[in-house]
C-alpha cells in the first residue's frame, strides 16, 4: 500500500485553479478595468467645456481636458465655450394680418451652465426663446415695419440677453417672406 501523500487525488474541488484557469482569470480583470476606465475618463472637445450631469441636474464644470466620472451615475456632455451661428426660421401674422416667414442668421455667445440647474442642451433652449421673440415682434408690427431700421425686426435682436443668459452677438435678417394662404380675392 502506497503511503497517502503520495496518492494523487482526483476530488475536483482540490486545484480549483491551474496555470491557465489563473491566466484567464487575469484576463478577465484587465479586460474589466480597461472597460471601467474607458466609461469613466472623457476628454475636452475644442471649443467646449465638459459638463457633469447627475438625474439631470449639473453637479460641476471642471476645469482642464481631462474628467473622470463614476460609470452609470455621471454623465457628461459638452458646452460650447465659442459663439454659435445658428439659423433661425419663424412663421408668423403681422399686426395687419399678413402671414410672414422670417428667416434670420444670429451668432450666440452662451454663458456657462449653473451648477445645481436643470441640464437643458443650450443652443436649442436659446433658438426656443429667440423664437417666440421674433414671432411676438412680427406680431406687434405691420409688414412694412420689419425691415424699418428703427422699428423693424433687427432693432429687437441686434445686442440682446436672453433669459438663459445666451448674448445676442450679431443678428442679420435674412429674407422675410410674405405668405399667401388659401385667401382668394373677395373669399377667405
Amino acid at each position: 500500500m502506497l503511503p497517502p501523500s503520495t496518492l494523487q487525488s482526483t476530488h475536483p474541488a482540490e486545484h480549483l485553479l491551474d496555470g491557465s484557469e489563473e491566466r484567464a482569470l487575469l484576463l478577465i480583470v484587465i479586460i474589466v478595468l480597461v472597460l471601467l476606465s474607458i466609461g469613466t475618463i472623457r476628454l475636452v472637445p475644442a471649443g467646449h467645456r465638459l459638463v457633469v450631469l447627475r438625474r439631470g441636474v449639473v453637479r460641476r464644470t471642471p476645469r482642464g481636458r481631462l474628467v473622470v466620472v463614476l460609470p452609470g451615475r455621471d454623465q457628461v456632455v459638452g458646452w460650447p465655450t465659442t459663439t454659435v451661428d445658428e439659423a433661425l426660421q419663424v412663421r408668423s401674422r403681422t399686426d395687419d394680418g399678413a402671414e410672414v416667414r422670417v428667416l434670420a442668421e444670429v451668432t450666440l455667445g452662451l454663458s456657462p451652465p449653473q451648477i445645481g440647474a436643470a441640464y437643458a442642451e443650450p443652443v436649442g433652449v436659446a433658438v426656443e426663446e429667440l423664437s417666440m421673440i421674433v414671432e411676438e415682434a412680427v406680431a406687434e408690427r405691420d409688414l412694412d415695419d420689419l425691415l424699418d431700421g428703427e422699428r423693424g425686426l433687427l432693432p429687437v435682436l441686434e445686442d440682446r440677453r436672453l433669459d438663459s443668459g445666451t448674448k445676442i452677438n450679431s443678428a442679420v435678417i435674412a429674407e422675410i417672406e410674405v405668405l399667401l394662404g388659401d385667401r382668394v380675392e373677395g373669399r377667405r
